[in-house]
This record gives C-alpha cells, structure tokens and sequence, in this order.
C-alpha cells in the first residue's frame, strides 16, 4: 500500500497537473473571451480530443497491457508495429480529414488541430511506454512539457497579445510539437522502428473495440455540447461548459487515481493476487474529490470566474456526481481490460451512449442545458451497471476468488 500512495504522488500529481489545465485557465479566460467566444474554443477542442483519439486508433491499452504478458522481445516488436501502423493510416486519414472538413468549413485553423491530435497519438504511446516501465522521470518530464507550452502558450497569446480565440487554439495546438521531441531525446521513440515491414492492418482486429470504447467516452462527456451548440448557441455553449470544467475536475481526480493505479492492478492480477484493497482505494479517492470540490466550489466558485459567467448550481452538482460514478465504472473496467474482454467492453459502451443520447437531446431541447448534466448522469450509470454484470457474468469481481478467474 505504501508503494502506492508513492506512486499516486508521483505520477499522479504530475498527471493531475496536466490534466487541470483547462481548470487552470478558467479564471483567465473567462476574463478574456467572452461567453460566445469560451463556446467557440469549445468546438475546436473537442475536435482535437477526438481526432487524437482516432489517431491513437485504440493502440494505447495494447501497449499497457502487452508489456505485462509479452517478453521484452516481443513487447519491443509490437510498439515498433504500432508505431509503423499509425503513422501510415494516420498521414492517410489526415488527408481524408482534412479535405472533409476544409470542405465544409473555409477555416485553415482546422488544420492546425488536425496535424496536433496526430502528434498527439504518438506522445499518448510513449507516455503509456514509460508509465508501464515505471521511468517516472522521463513520464514526469513529458507531461510538464505539455502543461507548461499549453498554459504559458495560452497566457501569454489570449492574455498579453489579446489574440481571443486563436490565442487559446494556438495554446492546445503548439503543446505536442515540444513533447514529441522529447520522446526522440528520450529514445521512446527510434526512427528505426519506422519500416513498412512493421506495418500490421490486423492489429486493427485487437484494438478496434477499444477505439469504440474510448470514442464513446469521449463522446459521453462532449456529444451534448455539439447539441447544446446546435440548439441554444455558443453563448449557452460557453456557460455550460464552465460549470461542467468545475465538475470535471473530479474526473481529473478519477483518470489521474486510474491511470496511476492500473499497471500496480495489471501486476496484482498477473501474479493471480488478491487486489481488492487496491480496488476499494480507487473509489474512495474520488469520494473524497467529490466532497472537497462541491465544499470548494460552493465557497468560492464565484471568485474563480469572470463577471460575465455563473455557476449553475443544479448542474454543476449533477455533472459532479456523475463523474463520482465514472470513478466506480473505470474501477470495474480496469477487471475488463486485463482480462481483454474487448467486445464486452465496446458493447456496454455502445448500450450506455445510445441510452443517454436521446435522453439528451431531449432534455436539453425542453430544459436547456440542464438537461445535457442528466444525459450524462444516465449515461455513466447505466455503463457502470452494464460492466458489473459483465464481471459477474464471467466471475472477475474484484472481491471473486483467483481460482474461479478466467486468464487469458
């Protein structure tokens, strides 16, 4: 348990920092954009987070996972594949995107976004590669390079430039190129490990449903901002996504708490241990998140934001809690992950977004964004319900005994 708290405090302070920047930076840019102008930067930022998703195309956890159950051989042999597979497919799916969009919109700031999510796919492998080999310097040197270009970038264009919207773009944009140049110094990147050879179409077959996954849970927290946007506006879009910034910075908590505490788990299960002391630590970190975050916010949220933003309270509460229930749901999916069971996990997924959408556009179309905060409460819940009754099913509980385990 000691070994645990260490590396909380050491990869998880480093990853908490990066992950707050948007919280961050939500005293200086609701000083300095405007509601309608936060909801614009909005859109552009959910466009990158999903293209650095496609562009990671699900490769991530096959790497944490691989490292555990293959030999250094094989292991180095599969990154070099993953590597080689992404960057073809993703120079081919830039140029497929990127004629897609600058078809529809005449705005070249897309372009900027799209070549940093691509970027970003590879800086995503190798923070995976040394988390997984516990080299917490290199880890820690990476994520400080992403935070600090991203907040120093944005500062200094939207704050001291007044560059408003393409400050802030320019901000999230720039942040990749310094980290990628890091992970050549570092050798976690080798052009050696760039051949046609390496390239593998099948691995495709392993990761996909994990690309499924991850572009739902992108899609949980971010597809009701687009409906926010197409039926109430940018200026609705700017305010619910400053309560929601609030809120997430629990799911900071819970993804930080996660990212840290799952290779110590992969371990555990390996070894066929009992884990169930590392299973309950995971959820009350976030119970303890979401009691000091509601307290803090309730005392001092108003003197966070600029005059021209609120807090909505019954919002900003709902969204909180649903971020607390993403904390019990990635504790039960880490047993889904190690275990592989992919299309488990791709299926529960797809249940639980085609729940809440509907739900969502619904509700916000009759209750304003309101009811975007219960899209995303149903969603959640309903996946957390689903992944217990896929462990059950197949006896991975956290609390099952190691004989009754299926090890692939």
């Amino acid at each position: 348990m000691k070994d645990i708290f260490k590396k909380l405090f050491g990869y998880g302070s480093i990853e908490l920092i990066n992950k707050a920047i948007p919280f961050i930076l939500l005293p200086i840019l609701t000083r300095y954009l405007t509601p309608t102008e936060y909801g614009v930067v909005t859109t552009y930022q959910l466009t990158w987070q999903i293209l650095a998703i496609f562009f990671s195309f699900g490769f991530t956890s096959l790497i944490t996972v691989g490292f555990h159950k293959k030999k250094d051989r094989e292991f180095s042999l599969l990154k070099s594949n993953i590597f080689t597979t992404t960057l073809i497919l993703g120079i081919g799916m830039q140029l497929l995107i990127s004629s897609f969009i600058l078809g529809i919109y005449s705005d070249k700031r897309f372009i900027y976004v799209i070549i940093s999510s691509f970027l970003m796919s590879f800086v995503t492998f190798c923070l995976a590669i040394n988390q997984t080999k516990k080299n917490i310097v290199h880890y820690g040197i990476i994520q400080i390079a992403l935070t600090f270009t991203n907040i120093i970038f944005s500062i200094v264009l939207v704050a001291f430039f007044e560059l408003g919207i393409d400050g802030r773009i320019i901000g999230f944009c720039v942040s990749p190129l310094f980290a990628i140049f890091l992970c050549f110094y570092f050798k976690n990147i080798q052009l050696n490990e760039f051949k046609f050879s390496y390239f593998k179409l099948p691995l495709l077959y392993s990761s996909f449903p994990l690309l499924i996954h991850q572009t739902i849970n992108w899609a949980r927290y971010s597809i009701d901002k687009y409906i926010i946007l197409y039926l109430l506006g940018s200026y609705s879009l700017g305010i619910y996504n400053v309560n929601f910034q609030l809120a997430f910075s629990l799911s900071i908590i819970v993804m930080v708490t996660n990212r840290t505490i799952q290779p110590i788990l992969f371990e555990k299960l390996n070894k066929k241990e009992n884990a169930l002391s590392i299973f309950i630590l995971q959820i009350m970190i976030p119970l303890f998140g979401f009691i000091f975050i509601y307290l803090f916010v309730y005392l001092f949220g108003d003197h966070i934001l600029g005059k021209t933003f609120s807090i909505e309270n019954n919002v900003f509460f709902i969204l909180l809690l649903s971020f607390f229930i993403q904390g019990i749901y990635l504790s039960f999916c880490n047993y889904l992950y190690f275990y592989q069971l992919n299309k488990q996990i791709m299926f529960n997924s797809l249940v639980s977004i085609f729940s809440s959408f509907g739900i969502s556009f619904l509700m916000i179309h009759y209750f304003g964004f309101i009811g975007a905060a219960y899209g995303t409460l149903v969603s959640i819940t309903v996946l957390t319900i689903f992944t217990y009754s896929t462990l059950s099913k197949n006896k991975i509980l956290p609390w099952s005994k190691n004989e009754n385990r299926i090890y692939s």
